[in-house]
């Protein structure tokens, strides 16, 4: 499934975040490929410290993607699907 995932920070923590991405979190994305979910877009922010990635994973993996990240980071996730999909079930009913 798809999903956008929120995410926000304090301003404080993003050398740490930076850090943590480049040394501990891309080495276990190619260590346990199947480990967080796909990234689907780059990451868009609405402030230095918020902003939201699309992702497509299983529950499992988005789990791991946001316990990964704590305490820095706190994540939100809503699942997405293509309108046409929803169309498609309504013109079904």
């Amino acid at each position: 499934m798809k999903y956008i995932a929120y995410f926000k920070m304090k301003p404080k923590d993003i050398d740490t975040v930076l850090t943590k991405y480049n040394k501990e979190i891309l080495a276990e994305r190619k260590k346990y490929p199947n480990r967080y979910p796909k990234p689907l877009s780059p990451n868009y922010a609405f402030s230095i410290a918020e902003g939201f990635r699309l992702y497509e994973g299983t529950e499992e993996q988005l789990a791991n993607l946001a316990k990964r990240w704590m305490p820095e980071i706190q994540m939100k996730y809503v699942g997405i699907f293509e309108s046409v999909d929803l169309f498609e079930g309504l013109a079904s009913a």
